[in-house]
């Protein structure tokens, strides 16, 4: 457990973990503190839970793992795919304004010269 809480300390979720394992040292099961804290879906629960009372733990958090990771590659592609197109815009209207800047003050020295 201590070197769970070590690599996971790294992370922003860090009272998140120190939560569950709180509850795992006095006495909950881990897929109980996971939804005690609401850390995974009622799925991964179910499978988690299911995993605990077949004494077949080490197999199905490899597989919740793959599912989450699995999950985030999926948030992560959807993201990336709203990213370009927003940066594209962004910088489209960022090159935009410099025209503009550059060339108002351009039109104001051709208009008073005419």
């Amino acid at each position: 457990i201590n070197l769970q809480k070590t690599l996971f300390s790294f992370f922003w979720q860090k009272e998140l973990v120190n939560n569950i394992l709180f509850q795992i040292k006095n006495g909950l099961t881990l897929s109980k503190a996971l939804k005690k804290e609401a850390a995974l879906d009622s799925t991964l629960l179910h499978i988690l839970h299911s995993a605990e009372h077949s004494n077949n733990l080490g197999p199905a958090l490899d597989k919740i793992s793959y599912l989450v990771e699995k999950d985030i590659n999926k948030r992560i592609q959807t993201f990336l795919k709203w990213l370009e197109p927003a940066t594209t815009i962004i910088l489209s209207l960022l090159v935009t304004l410099i025209l503009l800047g550059l060339f108002y003050p351009l039109t104001k020295i051709l208009s008073s010269l005419g």
